[in-house]
């Protein structure tokens, strides 16, 4: 075993070489030096490997991890899969197909995967039954407290040999998916469907070169100087009655296309405001209500966008991007997602990204809100909760230098991206990763907000969040209930 653990280490770094030479060099990736022995001089690459996961050496005799993942057909918006059986060319296909190989050598083990259009039915059915044909599942966000509710979940403290501390993991999701201080599903580097579920603005780069603006976007974003109030005095000045005929339709040229649940939920998640929050004890709690500061940034956006003839709006404030005013080429900015990156690769103009602008200058960092992807969470009837451990850390930790840089730097930055500025708009993107169970655990809080507030730029926000604050109150402590009841 010490043996194949060598041979992993330099794999990994002929991996990563390949990574970075694709992408034209960058800097260099921080390094754990280890005992891997090389023969003749040792070259400062040779002597480092990429990470060091903590993990002991164990021969698992054929042990197999299996996860419960949805079809394509029942979820085919993000970037889904655990496991790929054979190499197909894809870069990221081949990516996780060869950090799987590894991980199973490494430890005689089996990485699967177990389809199923109706995974949470799968689950709570199984579960319920007392035993099941997976190990652990990914589950689609917004769905995993209710399998916590009705008590199928294992918490994430059950999981003996995960460092949830890790950069691996991310430590939003730690501090979100919990109740009464436990966690109930967590999010490792292996999922990479919540990094292509985040939410940004592309905007096309031409229309921009031709309206004569003095900004670099890309350096105001690095300045911390890319705010809400700086993107939108740009997109209004941007909009023109191209025909002159005294009407705005897709025929003339806009300063932003939006949907109300992705536009505004970029601006409020910006602006670092949540929904619904965890307090220091573990306890989700509705944010809004008194909260003088968030409802006072919400009054400003509704203001902001009460003159409509600068942005095209989608009629269904929870409906898809309308790609129906950005194809055509004369509309600046879109509120999108990472996953929409593949449609704009054979746009007949130059596209660039951009994270959710500050509320201010004085706003210490950039927050991007993450919706739609896939969650880990643990069955109650888990067994050898030791091996499954070892093995999700070891593919959290492998997928962050392996798997996320070949879809981050060679898919999204070489092939997608057309300049090296969005290249580090998405490093921004990613680094900042926010999740808000008004969004996700909750789903219909956002749902609410998108279309009472904002799809109907509505300045009645008080009375409304009022309104509000009874039933959402209610079903946080109905969860809390259920839970205390087990």
């Amino acid at each position: 075993m010490k043996q194949n653990r060598k041979r992993m280490c330099m794999t990994l770094l002929l991996l990563t070489a390949g990574v970075l030479a694709a992408c034209g060099g960058g800097e260099e990736t921080t390094a754990v030096t280890t005992d891997v022995e090389t023969t003749g001089t040792k070259t400062a690459a040779e002597t480092e490997v990429l990470f060091d996961d903590g993990m002991p050496e164990r021969d698992m005799e054929g042990y197999t991890l299996t996860f419960l993942n949805y079809t394509d057909s029942a979820l085919g918006w993000a970037l889904k899969d655990i496991n790929r059986a054979e190499e197909t060319g894809d870069q990221v296909n081949d990516a996780i197909f060869a950090r799987n190989r590894r991980i199973e050598e490494r430890y005689n083990a089996v990485i699967t995967e177990l389809y199923s259009d109706t995974v949470i039915d799968t689950f709570r059915n199984q579960v319920m039954a007392g035993a099941t044909d997976f190990t652990l599942a990914q589950i689609y966000d917004v769905m995993a407290n209710s399998l916590h509710i009705a008590g199928t979940l294992l918490t994430w403290d059950n999981l003996p040999m995960i460092n949830l501390e890790a950069e691996w993991w991310n430590q939003d999701a730690n501090a979100s998916f919990q109740v009464n201080g436990a966690q109930f599903a967590a999010v490792g580097d292996f999922n990479l469907s919540e990094y292509s579920k985040s939410y940004l603005y592309f905007f096309n780069k031409d229309l921009y070169k031709s309206l004569g603006y003095d900004d670099d976007l890309y350096q105001l974003v690095r300045d911390g100087k890319w705010t809400k109030d700086k993107m939108l005095e740009i997109a209004k000045d941007a909009a023109k009655d191209l025909n002159g005929d005294g009407k705005m339709d897709l025929n003339d040229q806009y300063g932003l296309a939006e949907t109300a649940k992705i536009h505004f939920q970029l601006l409020i998640t910006g602006a670092g405001y949540k929904y619904i929050d965890v307090d220091r004890d573990g306890n989700p709690y509705f944010t809004v209500s008194g909260n003088e500061s968030l409802i006072s940034y919400m009054q400003e956006l509704v203001d902001d966008h009460t003159d409509t003839s600068w942005y095209y709006m989608s009629e269904k404030p929870n409906g898809a991007c309308p790609n129906e005013a950005f194809q055509p080429g004369n509309t600046l900015f879109i509120s999108s997602t990472m996953w929409d990156t593949e449609y704009y690769r054979d746009y007949d103009f130059d596209i660039g990204m951009l994270p959710a602008p500050k509320a201010d200058e004085a706003q210490e960092k950039y927050y991007t809100i993450t919706v739609g992807g896939l969650v880990t969470v643990l069955p109650k009837t888990l067994s050898d909760a030791e091996n499954v451990g070892i093995l999700l850390e070891s593919l959290a930790a492998d997928s962050r230098y392996t798997c996320l840089p070949v879809y981050k730097e060679v898919t999204l930055q070489s092939k997608y991206a057309r300049d090296e500025g969005s290249a580090d708009m998405i490093d921004i993107i990613f680094d900042t990763q926010t999740y808000d169970l008004g969004v996700t655990t909750w789903g219909d809080v956002r749902t609410q907000f998108s279309e009472s507030i904002f799809q109907k730029l509505s300045t009645d926000i008080v009375s409304k969040v009022t309104k509000m604050e009874k039933t959402i109150t209610k079903e946080i402590q109905k969860t809390i209930d259920a839970l205390d009841e087990e």
